[in-house]
Protein backbone atom coordinates (compact mmCIF):
# COMPACT_ATOMS: atom_id res chain seq x y z
CA UNK A 1 0.00 0.00 0.00
CA UNK A 2 2.97 2.36 0.46
CA UNK A 3 3.30 2.52 -3.32
CA UNK A 4 -0.34 3.49 -3.75
CA UNK A 5 -0.58 7.13 -4.83
CA UNK A 6 -3.93 7.56 -3.09
CA UNK A 7 -2.47 6.26 0.16
CA UNK A 8 0.51 8.62 -0.14
CA UNK A 9 -1.90 11.49 -0.74
CA UNK A 10 -4.00 10.44 2.25
CA UNK A 11 -0.96 10.16 4.53
CA UNK A 12 0.18 13.64 3.52
CA UNK A 13 -3.26 15.19 4.05
CA UNK A 14 -3.61 13.40 7.41
CA UNK A 15 -0.20 14.63 8.58
CA UNK A 16 -0.89 18.23 7.54
CA UNK A 17 -4.36 18.14 9.10
CA UNK A 18 -3.03 16.81 12.41
CA UNK A 19 -0.44 19.62 12.43
CA UNK A 20 -3.16 22.17 11.70
CA UNK A 21 -5.38 20.70 14.43
CA UNK A 22 -2.55 20.91 16.94
CA UNK A 23 -1.75 24.51 16.02
CA UNK A 24 -5.39 25.55 16.34
CA UNK A 25 -5.75 23.85 19.75
CA UNK A 26 -2.47 25.44 20.90
CA UNK A 27 -3.58 28.91 19.75
CA UNK A 28 -6.96 28.57 21.45
CA UNK A 29 -5.21 27.73 24.70
CA UNK A 30 -2.63 30.51 24.19
CA UNK A 31 -5.48 33.01 23.71
CA UNK A 32 -6.92 31.96 27.10
CA UNK A 33 -10.01 30.28 25.63
CA UNK A 34 -9.50 26.92 27.38
CA UNK A 35 -11.76 25.76 30.20
CA UNK A 36 -11.19 24.25 33.61
CA UNK A 37 -13.85 21.74 32.55
CA UNK A 38 -12.40 19.63 31.05
CA UNK A 39 -8.84 20.61 30.14
CA UNK A 40 -7.96 21.81 33.63
CA UNK A 41 -9.39 18.65 35.18
CA UNK A 42 -7.39 16.22 33.07
CA UNK A 43 -4.20 18.28 33.15
CA UNK A 44 -4.25 18.39 36.95
CA UNK A 45 -5.14 14.72 37.35
CA UNK A 46 -2.37 13.58 35.01
CA UNK A 47 0.18 15.93 36.57
CA UNK A 48 -0.65 14.75 40.11
CA UNK A 49 -0.37 11.12 39.02
CA UNK A 50 2.95 11.76 37.28
CA UNK A 51 4.30 13.17 40.56
CA UNK A 52 3.01 10.20 42.59
CA UNK A 53 0.57 12.46 44.45
CA UNK A 54 -3.04 11.56 45.32
CA UNK A 55 -5.02 11.86 42.07
CA UNK A 56 -7.93 13.89 43.42
CA UNK A 57 -9.16 17.00 41.61
CA UNK A 58 -9.26 20.19 43.66
CA UNK A 59 -12.26 21.27 41.56
CA UNK A 60 -14.49 18.22 41.82
CA UNK A 61 -12.94 16.18 44.62
CA UNK A 62 -13.10 13.13 42.38
CA UNK A 63 -10.31 10.63 41.85
CA UNK A 64 -8.88 10.47 38.32
CA UNK A 65 -9.84 6.83 37.75
CA UNK A 66 -13.23 7.32 39.38
CA UNK A 67 -14.29 10.20 37.14
CA UNK A 68 -14.94 8.22 33.95
CA UNK A 69 -12.98 5.02 34.55
CA UNK A 70 -10.32 6.23 32.11
CA UNK A 71 -7.37 4.06 33.12
CA UNK A 72 -5.54 5.06 29.93
CA UNK A 73 -4.78 8.38 31.64
CA UNK A 74 -2.19 6.49 33.69
CA UNK A 75 -0.33 5.73 30.45
CA UNK A 76 0.05 9.37 29.47
CA UNK A 77 1.07 10.27 33.04
CA UNK A 78 4.38 8.51 32.29
CA UNK A 79 4.97 11.03 29.50
CA UNK A 80 4.10 13.82 31.94
CA UNK A 81 6.95 12.60 34.15
CA UNK A 82 9.32 13.66 31.38
CA UNK A 83 7.35 16.52 29.80
CA UNK A 84 4.71 17.98 32.16
CA UNK A 85 3.12 20.05 29.42
CA UNK A 86 -0.54 20.46 28.48
CA UNK A 87 0.42 20.55 24.80
CA UNK A 88 1.10 16.81 25.09
CA UNK A 89 -2.67 16.39 25.47
CA UNK A 90 -3.38 18.60 22.44
CA UNK A 91 -0.86 16.69 20.35
CA UNK A 92 -2.21 13.27 21.34
CA UNK A 93 -5.72 14.47 20.58
CA UNK A 94 -4.93 15.82 17.12
CA UNK A 95 -2.92 12.72 16.19
CA UNK A 96 -5.64 10.35 17.39
CA UNK A 97 -8.41 12.17 15.55
CA UNK A 98 -6.57 12.61 12.27
CA UNK A 99 -4.67 9.34 12.02
CA UNK A 100 -7.88 7.40 12.44
CA UNK A 101 -7.83 7.69 8.64
CA UNK A 102 -5.18 4.96 8.45
CA UNK A 103 -7.15 2.10 10.08
CA UNK A 104 -10.15 3.29 8.07
CA UNK A 105 -8.05 2.93 4.90
CA UNK A 106 -6.96 -0.57 5.96
CA UNK A 107 -10.60 -1.46 6.64
CA UNK A 108 -11.57 -0.20 3.19
CA UNK A 109 -8.88 -2.28 1.51
CA UNK A 110 -9.88 -5.33 3.54
CA UNK A 111 -13.37 -4.84 2.13
CA UNK A 112 -11.84 -4.73 -1.37
CA UNK A 113 -12.72 -1.09 -2.00
CA UNK A 114 -10.77 0.70 -4.70
CA UNK A 115 -8.03 3.09 -3.63
CA UNK A 116 -10.10 5.98 -4.93
CA UNK A 117 -13.11 5.03 -2.82
CA UNK A 118 -10.89 4.31 0.19
CA UNK A 119 -9.39 7.77 -0.10
CA UNK A 120 -12.85 9.36 -0.28
CA UNK A 121 -14.10 7.56 2.83
CA UNK A 122 -10.98 8.47 4.84
CA UNK A 123 -11.40 12.12 3.87
CA UNK A 124 -15.07 11.79 4.80
CA UNK A 125 -13.89 11.16 8.38
CA UNK A 126 -11.57 14.18 8.40
CA UNK A 127 -14.40 16.39 7.11
CA UNK A 128 -16.80 15.36 9.85
CA UNK A 129 -17.75 18.61 11.67
CA UNK A 130 -17.63 16.93 15.08
CA UNK A 131 -14.00 15.88 14.51
CA UNK A 132 -12.94 19.49 13.97
CA UNK A 133 -15.10 20.74 16.84
CA UNK A 134 -13.83 18.23 19.40
CA UNK A 135 -10.23 19.05 18.60
CA UNK A 136 -10.92 22.65 19.64
CA UNK A 137 -13.01 21.79 22.69
CA UNK A 138 -10.27 21.38 25.31
CA UNK A 139 -9.28 17.72 25.76
CA UNK A 140 -11.14 14.44 26.24
CA UNK A 141 -9.43 11.04 26.51
CA UNK A 142 -12.10 9.24 24.48
CA UNK A 143 -10.51 10.70 21.35
CA UNK A 144 -7.76 8.10 21.87
CA UNK A 145 -10.34 5.39 21.22
CA UNK A 146 -11.15 6.56 17.69
CA UNK A 147 -8.34 4.66 15.89
CA UNK A 148 -9.01 1.73 18.24
CA UNK A 149 -12.68 1.60 17.20
CA UNK A 150 -11.62 1.54 13.55
CA UNK A 151 -9.13 -1.25 14.30
CA UNK A 152 -11.87 -3.14 16.18
CA UNK A 153 -13.85 -3.29 12.95
CA UNK A 154 -10.73 -4.25 11.01
CA UNK A 155 -10.06 -7.26 13.24
CA UNK A 156 -13.73 -8.06 13.79
CA UNK A 157 -13.82 -9.42 10.27
CA UNK A 158 -10.85 -11.64 11.06
CA UNK A 159 -11.29 -15.20 12.29
CA UNK A 160 -9.09 -14.22 15.22
CA UNK A 161 -11.89 -12.41 17.08
CA UNK A 162 -9.73 -12.36 20.23
CA UNK A 163 -7.82 -9.32 18.92
CA UNK A 164 -10.97 -7.25 18.57
CA UNK A 165 -12.04 -8.29 22.08
CA UNK A 166 -8.67 -7.14 23.42
CA UNK A 167 -9.15 -3.80 21.69
CA UNK A 168 -12.49 -3.29 23.47
CA UNK A 169 -10.68 -3.20 26.83
CA UNK A 170 -8.58 -0.28 25.61
CA UNK A 171 -11.68 1.44 24.23
CA UNK A 172 -13.40 1.11 27.60
CA UNK A 173 -10.27 2.52 29.25
CA UNK A 174 -10.86 5.92 27.67
CA UNK A 175 -14.35 6.59 29.06
CA UNK A 176 -17.01 4.69 31.00
CA UNK A 177 -19.77 5.87 28.63
CA UNK A 178 -18.28 3.73 25.86
CA UNK A 179 -19.79 0.65 27.55
CA UNK A 180 -22.82 1.62 25.45
CA UNK A 181 -20.73 1.34 22.30
CA UNK A 182 -19.40 -2.09 23.27
CA UNK A 183 -22.96 -3.12 24.12
CA UNK A 184 -23.91 -1.86 20.65
CA UNK A 185 -21.14 -3.99 19.14
CA UNK A 186 -22.86 -6.94 20.77
CA UNK A 187 -26.24 -5.99 19.31
CA UNK A 188 -24.64 -5.76 15.89
CA UNK A 189 -23.28 -9.30 16.26
CA UNK A 190 -26.77 -10.53 17.14
CA UNK A 191 -28.09 -9.19 13.82
CA UNK A 192 -25.16 -10.90 12.11
CA UNK A 193 -26.31 -14.09 13.85
CA UNK A 194 -22.96 -14.46 15.64
CA UNK A 195 -24.46 -15.08 19.04
CA UNK A 196 -21.25 -16.27 20.73
CA UNK A 197 -19.46 -13.04 19.89
CA UNK A 198 -22.53 -11.03 20.89
CA UNK A 199 -22.70 -12.63 24.34
CA UNK A 200 -18.99 -11.92 24.95
CA UNK A 201 -19.27 -8.24 24.00
CA UNK A 202 -22.49 -7.63 25.93
CA UNK A 203 -21.06 -9.41 28.99
CA UNK A 204 -17.88 -7.30 28.86
CA UNK A 205 -19.88 -4.06 28.73
CA UNK A 206 -22.13 -5.06 31.63
CA UNK A 207 -19.29 -6.33 33.83
CA UNK A 208 -17.19 -3.18 33.23
CA UNK A 209 -20.14 -0.94 34.10
CA UNK A 210 -20.92 -2.87 37.29
CA UNK A 211 -17.21 -2.95 38.23
CA UNK A 212 -17.01 0.85 38.01
CA UNK A 213 -20.45 1.77 39.35
CA UNK A 214 -20.66 -0.71 42.25
CA UNK A 215 -17.05 -1.00 43.31
CA UNK A 216 -14.43 1.42 41.99
CA UNK A 217 -16.44 4.65 42.13
CA UNK A 218 -17.84 4.13 45.67
CA UNK A 219 -14.40 3.10 46.99
CA UNK A 220 -12.48 6.02 45.46
CA UNK A 221 -15.15 8.73 45.66
CA UNK A 222 -17.01 7.78 48.82
CA UNK A 223 -20.43 9.45 48.94
CA UNK A 224 -19.82 10.82 45.44
CA UNK A 225 -19.70 7.28 44.03
CA UNK A 226 -21.60 5.86 41.03
CA UNK A 227 -21.48 6.92 37.40
CA UNK A 228 -21.87 10.71 37.35
CA UNK A 229 -23.73 10.71 34.03
CA UNK A 230 -26.72 8.97 35.68
CA UNK A 231 -27.71 12.38 37.10
CA UNK A 232 -28.56 13.45 33.55
CA UNK A 233 -31.33 10.86 33.48
CA UNK A 234 -32.97 11.73 36.83
CA UNK A 235 -36.35 12.15 35.11
CA UNK A 236 -36.41 8.38 34.71
CA UNK A 237 -35.16 7.35 38.17
CA UNK A 238 -32.55 7.86 40.87
CA UNK A 239 -30.51 4.74 40.15
CA UNK A 240 -29.45 2.70 37.16
CA UNK A 241 -32.02 -0.01 37.95
CA UNK A 242 -34.84 2.54 38.30
CA UNK A 243 -33.88 4.20 35.02
CA UNK A 244 -33.76 0.85 33.25
CA UNK A 245 -37.17 -0.18 34.61
CA UNK A 246 -38.71 3.14 33.55
CA UNK A 247 -37.37 2.77 30.01
CA UNK A 248 -38.91 -0.68 29.62
CA UNK A 249 -42.06 -0.42 31.74
CA UNK A 250 -43.15 3.18 31.31
CA UNK A 251 -42.47 4.22 27.69
CA UNK A 252 -45.13 6.97 27.81
CA UNK A 253 -43.25 8.69 30.64
CA UNK A 254 -40.05 8.41 28.60
CA UNK A 255 -41.67 9.94 25.51
CA UNK A 256 -43.05 12.84 27.56
CA UNK A 257 -39.55 13.71 28.77
CA UNK A 258 -37.90 13.65 25.35
CA UNK A 259 -37.39 17.00 23.66
CA UNK A 260 -38.76 15.92 20.29
CA UNK A 261 -37.81 18.99 18.19
CA UNK A 262 -34.34 19.11 19.70
CA UNK A 263 -33.84 15.38 19.10
CA UNK A 264 -34.99 15.50 15.46
CA UNK A 265 -32.66 18.41 14.75
CA UNK A 266 -29.82 16.52 16.45
CA UNK A 267 -30.38 13.46 14.26
CA UNK A 268 -30.48 15.63 11.15
CA UNK A 269 -27.15 17.35 11.80
CA UNK A 270 -25.61 14.07 12.99
CA UNK A 271 -26.43 12.19 9.79
CA UNK A 272 -26.41 15.13 7.36
CA UNK A 273 -22.80 14.62 6.14
CA UNK A 274 -23.67 10.99 5.30
CA UNK A 275 -26.73 11.84 3.17
CA UNK A 276 -24.68 11.46 -0.03
CA UNK A 277 -23.97 7.86 0.99
CA UNK A 278 -27.50 6.91 2.01
CA UNK A 279 -27.74 4.18 -0.65
CA UNK A 280 -24.52 2.60 0.62
CA UNK A 281 -24.95 2.69 4.40
CA UNK A 282 -24.91 -0.69 6.17
CA UNK A 283 -27.75 -0.49 8.67
CA UNK A 284 -26.52 -3.59 10.51
CA UNK A 285 -23.24 -1.77 11.27
CA UNK A 286 -25.20 1.32 12.26
CA UNK A 287 -26.98 -0.70 14.98
CA UNK A 288 -23.88 -0.54 17.17
CA UNK A 289 -24.36 3.23 17.53
CA UNK A 290 -27.99 3.00 18.66
CA UNK A 291 -27.36 2.77 22.44
CA UNK A 292 -25.22 5.93 22.30
CA UNK A 293 -27.74 7.75 20.11
CA UNK A 294 -30.61 6.83 22.46
CA UNK A 295 -28.64 7.88 25.54
CA UNK A 296 -27.98 11.30 23.98
CA UNK A 297 -31.65 11.74 23.08
CA UNK A 298 -32.84 10.68 26.55
CA UNK A 299 -30.36 12.91 28.40
CA UNK A 300 -31.55 16.04 30.18
CA UNK A 301 -28.31 17.72 29.08
CA UNK A 302 -28.70 19.38 25.68
CA UNK A 303 -24.89 19.30 25.28
CA UNK A 304 -25.24 15.63 24.38
CA UNK A 305 -27.27 16.60 21.34
CA UNK A 306 -24.76 18.91 19.69
CA UNK A 307 -21.76 18.44 17.43
CA UNK A 308 -19.65 20.65 19.69
CA UNK A 309 -19.18 18.17 22.52
CA UNK A 310 -17.56 14.74 22.51
CA UNK A 311 -20.69 12.63 22.99
CA UNK A 312 -21.36 12.14 19.27
CA UNK A 313 -17.79 11.42 18.20
CA UNK A 314 -17.93 7.57 18.36
CA UNK A 315 -21.37 7.64 16.70
CA UNK A 316 -19.95 9.52 13.73
CA UNK A 317 -17.12 7.01 13.40
CA UNK A 318 -19.64 4.15 13.33
CA UNK A 319 -21.49 6.02 10.58
CA UNK A 320 -18.25 6.19 8.56
CA UNK A 321 -17.65 2.46 9.09
CA UNK A 322 -21.24 1.72 8.06
CA UNK A 323 -20.53 3.58 4.81
CA UNK A 324 -17.44 1.41 4.24
CA UNK A 325 -19.36 -1.81 4.84
CA UNK A 326 -22.24 -0.59 2.70
CA UNK A 327 -20.04 0.32 -0.26
CA UNK A 328 -18.30 -3.06 0.06
CA UNK A 329 -21.62 -4.79 -0.60
CA UNK A 330 -22.88 -2.40 -3.29
CA UNK A 331 -19.80 -0.77 -4.80
CA UNK A 332 -21.29 -1.05 -8.28
CA UNK A 333 -23.99 1.52 -7.36
CA UNK A 334 -21.54 3.88 -5.63
CA UNK A 335 -20.60 6.86 -7.78
CA UNK A 336 -17.42 8.75 -6.93
CA UNK A 337 -18.09 12.38 -7.89
CA UNK A 338 -17.15 15.96 -7.13
CA UNK A 339 -20.68 16.49 -5.82
CA UNK A 340 -19.90 14.07 -2.99
CA UNK A 341 -16.88 16.14 -1.96
CA UNK A 342 -18.88 19.34 -2.34
CA UNK A 343 -21.63 18.09 0.00
CA UNK A 344 -19.07 17.09 2.64
CA UNK A 345 -17.43 20.51 2.45
CA UNK A 346 -20.82 22.28 2.68
CA UNK A 347 -21.70 20.27 5.81
CA UNK A 348 -18.30 21.01 7.32
CA UNK A 349 -18.65 24.74 6.62
CA UNK A 350 -22.16 24.81 8.09
CA UNK A 351 -21.57 22.70 11.20
CA UNK A 352 -17.86 22.92 12.08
Amino acid sequence: FTNDRYFKKLFLITSLTSLLFFILAFLRHFLLQSNAYDLGLFDQWIWLTSRNLPSFSTMTGLHMFADHGAWTLYIISFIYKLIPEVNILFLSQSLSLCFTTLPLWFLCKKNNLSSKDSFLVAIFWLLQPVVFNINLFDFHPEVWSMPLIAFYYYFEKNKNFFTSILITFFILGTRDGLVLLIFGFGLEQIFKKKFGRASILITISIIWFLFLNNWIYPILNGDKGSVMALARYSNYGDSFIEILLTLFLNPLHVLKNINLIDSIFYLLILFAPAFVFWKNISFITLISSFPLVFSNILSESSSQRTLIHQYSLPIVLVIVVSVINGIAKNEEIFIYSRKTFLWMIICWAALA
